[in-house]
């Protein structure tokens, strides 16, 4: 889960870039930033896909879609989401970005299952 400000490295880096990008791209922060310099909930989970490839890529050292796939496997990181591995299959150990409310708790729903 993303809370801005708070959590992984990773999390505090993804703030780190995203204010960044918007002091130097102020139409991009225009378009993309509703909240001055603080990315929305949803920004995250959106950039943790283009991080995985970014990492499979320099991985591979190619970006062949076969080898890149290939090289996914195995990867372990930190990303703004969560600590995440790739198992077999490609399936993510990151149980989902949903959740339903039980007992006036967020609780993950298993995407993979």
């Amino acid at each position: 889960m993303y809370l801005h400000g708070q959590g992984s490295a990773a999390q505090r880096e993804f703030a780190d870039l995203w204010a960044e990008k918007c002091v130097v791209d102020p139409a991009w922060k225009k378009k993309y930033s509703r909240a001055e310099d603080v990315p929305l909930s949803n920004h995250p989970i959106i950039y943790s896909p283009l991080l995985l490839a970014i990492k499979a890529i320099e991985k591979a050292g190619t970006d062949d879609p076969a080898k890149v796939a290939e090289a996914a496997i195995g990867l372990e990181y930190d990303s703004p989401v969560g600590p995440l591995k790739i198992g077999a299959g490609g399936k993510s150990s990151i149980s989902g970005f949903y959740v339903h409310w039980v007992d006036g708790e967020p609780v993950p729903i298993d995407l993979g299952e």
